[in-house]
């Protein structure tokens, strides 16, 4: 039977790797103070952290992948496959545009984990504050991190198709289904409103749903790369 970290490249990749970085890193214990309620991830010692971020990292990646596999399986069974009023949507037209919204959320939040855990990797002090940009601009201070071909690869992702997800605020497919337009209201729109807008800006180009599965497939995979970029350059500090 195969060991963990033979089904998925990321399971105990980070322990493995990252054990001598383990070591250092401040265990001092909860204090009383806080042990009395429930302690916030950044109370915790940077060793809990550490050995929190090892598990969710992995983790996070799975549910993208449940995300993309759950949304495919609805796939053939929706009915409202246009947009029509009139097409009376089924319950794998809800399931098919919550796992999407689903894989949205968690194809940002990796690159979250990914961001917080360089910066307890390199103690960048930005903790609650830190995020997966955030955290490359700081390391870019560096010049010995700037040469790494894992830090380039995780610069080019940033500045290339990370921009799908997180472009700024209100623009990027998890910003704005989160806060704007989801991938479901996108779609009808595109297919009931703007027949009627001759002219108006499309919503239609590559917003199908077989668009949206494609997405977060590419998504996880760029992800593990990602992942594995950022354990490697940990492990070479």
């Amino acid at each position: 039977m195969p060991t963990w970290d033979e089904c998925h490249p990321l399971w105990m990749l980070i322990p493995r790797e990252c054990s001598k970085l383990r070591q250092n890193l401040n265990s001092a214990p909860v204090t009383e103070e806080i042990s009395q309620r429930i302690a916030t991830f950044w109370d915790i010692s940077d060793k809990y952290r550490f050995d929190l971020l090892g598990y969710e990292i992995a983790w996070i990646a799975d549910q993208l992948a449940f995300a993309a596999g759950l949304a495919s399986l609805h796939r053939p069974h929706m009915k409202q496959t246009s947009g029509s009023p009139y097409n009376r949507p089924v319950m794998s037209d809800s399931l098919f545009w919550f796992y999407i919204d689903a894989g949205l959320r968690n194809a940002s939040s990796c690159w979250e984990r990914v961001g917080i855990f360089l910066d307890l990797a390199f103690g960048l002090g930005l903790r609650s504050d830190c995020s997966f940009p955030k955290s490359l601009k700081n390391l870019e201070k560096n010049d010995l991190v700037k040469k790494s071909i894992h830090f380039q690869n995780l610069t080019r992702f940033r500045d290339g198709r990370f921009q799908e997800l997180e472009a700024r605020k209100g623009v990027g497919a998890r910003h704005e289904a989160t806060h704007v337009i989801s991938p479901r209201l996108r779609h009808w729109a595109a297919e009931v409103i703007e027949p009627l807008m001759d002219g108006k800006p499309s919503l239609t180009t590559g917003r199908d749903p077989d668009y949206w599965i494609r997405f977060l497939v590419e998504h996880h995979g760029l992800y593990l790369n990602g992942a594995q970029d950022a354990i490697a350059l940990v492990a070479s500090r």
